[in-house]
């Protein structure tokens, strides 16, 4: 499952529900669509602080997390991933 950082606010916290292992993709794209909507119209609610997305799983109990700037870091995480069968993997991807 790939999710941008909004809709994984939104959604994000029925993962230690899940019952199938994803491995979802969070990026910084949302920023760029809060600097746009800043330019629509203003206001604090368009100031969201980013999220620490690979430490949600210490927070669920549940689930392990990734941080990934690399390709290589990307396939380490995806490796360890498919090793990780107890519960979901969250990869916190980012540019």
């Amino acid at each position: 499952m790939l999710v941008g950082d909004g809709a994984f606010q939104m959604t994000g916290w029925n993962f230690p529900r899940a019952r199938v292992r994803a491995e979802p993709h969070c990026d910084r794209a949302q920023q760029f669509w809060l600097r746009t909507e800043r330019q629509i119209q203003d206001g604090a609610y368009n100031d969201v602080r980013l999220w620490h997305y690979s430490r949600l799983p210490e927070i669920f109990g549940a689930g392990r997390g990734f941080v990934v700037r690399t390709e290589t870091e990307l396939d380490t995480a995806l490796e360890e991933s498919k090793k990780w069968t107890k519960s979901f993997c969250l990869l916190d991807v980012t540019a």
